[in-house]
């Protein structure tokens, strides 16, 4: 077993094995159990100082060891993980994979080499070495075959790391039309990746791409990312129709106890595959974030730039801004369990308002100050994944307005969302989980009387794809087979109660589902929930991940929706192959 200095991926020790007692007489005994407390003691005040040098930085949000850690936290093998916020930092999981590998022996096979891929892909933000990194500069061409991280170029010491890397990938998409017949376009991107470090405090990173198609455009002009790509879009661009191009990044100092970060890249707030606060369906945010973190506390405080209403004229596009400030207090309780309450609000048509830039001000009052002008909600959740042994459960309740004495009538104002939901892993196969969520949206929750201050970034909704006046049950079933395939199967379906159009006047009857209108004068005061006209979807997915080599990864998937109201009826099918080589 070597030293976790040399980077090794077999170098930690399970100390959960406990201690057997040797052929030998009791001095040899002592000698013996003396010998391995000390050698254990070393490795873990080594694990200790290695992460103190971790890489700063965060893991992103599509990263596969979130829904890996979740699973094993549900399972009761791994303590204090809570799913509520990503990203998390590089530290945070590297110390969620350290304590896992101390009770490994708690692991199916599957498991086991997962956790052995994850401690490869997280060796330099545990042990502090580049020993299994494989890179161009390093190892010449051959680094292209190594099934280790890959890096066209790095460089490492005491004052800080450097990392670059090439990115590519692309996508062959097919959608099934009316005529039965099936349409296909294939886009493709390029670009690059910098991140690294400056002490053990200050990290960056820079991630962009450009792409462009071959194919029926038409198709890709409703699929997330290309239908709000400015280029994309744009039939007069420099480029051509055909160019759209990607940009993120970050730069982050962390602490101890307290981390800051200024940067854009997708944030996910929200228990459950459907996220409730902020979700993976808007442009990406421009935000100022900051974390601090003492014994049982845990706040959390982001304010970001949207954009709002898109109108064009003679002189060209113009775009409001808008702003989204969240905080967030949470709170360990006992059987692993944790309680959080927090606030957002949604101002606009104004510049940066100090009120929001502070992280501890009650939101709701700052608004009353502000004279009633923004959209803020309150919110409270829990979750536990030590009560029920093997499960975990959760449950979230957000309050936009409210008028108590007007509970049970109808008005429109008692605006409330309901998120619940469980996991659990039935061990049908040896790594497999079932999540399962009911959503509960009330009529005009995140919608508001000023149009730019409703719950969207250009018009798409901040969660992932929910809408108000709306009840959604969502269930979804993941295995693996191996540690490098990955398959899940999901099913959901959505009970929506839509707007209707006066047939005469031919504007909108507001029955509080649509997120970009809000209650208007001369609205009914009294909505019942799913009041309007009733919209069905059911949704059936199937797909794969597969990685033969780190780094060059095969996406599979096939959607399968279909939307049914009393003047629509339509089936929608759309596979997906997606590949994406990091470098």
């Amino acid at each position: 077993m070597k030293n976790l200095s040399t980077g090794s991926y077999t170098k930690f020790r399970d100390i959960s094995d406990g201690f057997h007692r040797p052929q030998y007489d009791n001095f040899r005994f002592c000698k013996s159990l003396e010998k391995l407390m000390m050698k254990k003691i070393i490795i873990l005040i080594l694990i200790s100082a290695s992460l103190s040098a971790a890489q700063v930085g965060y893991v992103n949000v599509g990263n596969p060891v979130y829904d890996f850690l979740e699973r094993i936290n549900t399972l009761g093998i791994i303590k204090n993980y809570n799913p509520f916020e990503l990203p998390k930092t590089r530290e945070e999981i590297s110390k969620s994979l350290i304590e896992l590998n101390s009770k490994k022996d708690l692991l199916s096979p599957v498991e086991k080499a997962k956790l052995q891929y994850f401690l490869k892909e997280f060796s330099f933000d545990i042990a502090g070495s580049t020993e299994g990194i494989s890179s161009l500069s390093k190892n010449g061409f051959s680094y292209l075959q190594a099934d280790n991280p890959k890096y066209l170029y790095f460089s490492s010491g005491k004052e800080g790391s450097f990392f670059v890397n090439f990115l590519a990938g692309g996508n062959i998409v097919l959608k099934k039309k009316d005529s039965g017949n099936f349409l296909s376009v294939f886009p493709y991107t390029f670009g690059g990746e910098l991140k690294g470090e400056f002490g053990n405090d200050l990290g960056f990173m820079l991630r962009g791409s450009n792409g462009s198609y071959f194919g029926e455009k038409s198709l890709l002009i409703n699929e997330p990312g290309f239908d709000y790509n400015y280029k994309f879009r744009q039939s007069d661009s420099l480029y051509g129709s055909s160019y759209f191009d990607h940009s993120e990044g970050y730069f982050t100092y962390q602490s101890k106890y307290v981390n800051f970060k200024i940067g854009r890249d997708r944030v996910n707030i929200g228990y459950g595959n459907i996220k409730t606060i902020l979700g993976n369906i808007s442009p990406r945010l421009d935000y100022v974030s900051a974390n601090l973190k003492y014994k049982f506390l845990d706040f959390s405080f982001l304010h970001g730039k949207l954009l709002g209403q898109l109108t064009a004229d003679g002189n060209g596009r113009n775009v409001t801004d808008k702003f989204f400030a969240y905080h967030r207090f949470g709170f360990d309780l006992p059987f692993d369990s944790e309680f959080g309450i927090g606030e957002t609000v949604i101002y606009s048509r104004r510049g940066l308002d100090l009120s929001y830039l502070n992280p501890f001000v009650f939101y709701k009052s700052a608004e009353h100050a502000n004279q009633d002008r923004d959209n803020s909600m309150l919110f409270a959740d829990f979750r536990s994944s030590g009560l029920i042994s093997g499960a975990a459960f959760y449950l979230q309740f957000m309050l936009d307005d409210m008028d108590f004495s007007k509970i049970g009538t109808g008005w429109y104002g008692n605006q409330t969302l309901w998120n619940a939901g469980f996991s659990f892993s039935p061990t049908l196969l040896p790594a497999d989980f079932i999540k399962a969520q009911i959503v509960r949206v009330e009529p005009y929750f995140y919608t508001h009387r000023i149009y730019d201050n409703n719950y969207t970034n250009l018009g798409y909704p901040l969660t992932d794809n929910i809408e108000p006046n709306s009840l959604t049950y969502s269930i979804n079933y993941e295995f693996s087979l191996r540690y490098n395939l990955d398959f899940y199967f999901g099913a959901q379906y959505t009970v929506h109660g839509q707007n209707e159009i006066d047939a005469s006047s031919g504007a909108a009857i507001n029955f509080g589902g649509d997120i970009n209108l809000g209650h208007r004068t001369g609205d009914a005061l009294n909505v019942s929930f799913l009041g309007g006209k009733i919209t069905k979807e059911r949704k059936a997915l199937f797909g794969f991940r597969y990685e033969p080599l780190f780094d060059y990864v095969i996406f599979g998937s096939f959607h399968y929706i279909a939307i049914a109201n009393e003047s629509l009826s339509s089936k929608k099918i759309n596979v997906y192959l997606t590949f994406s080589v990091k470098l």
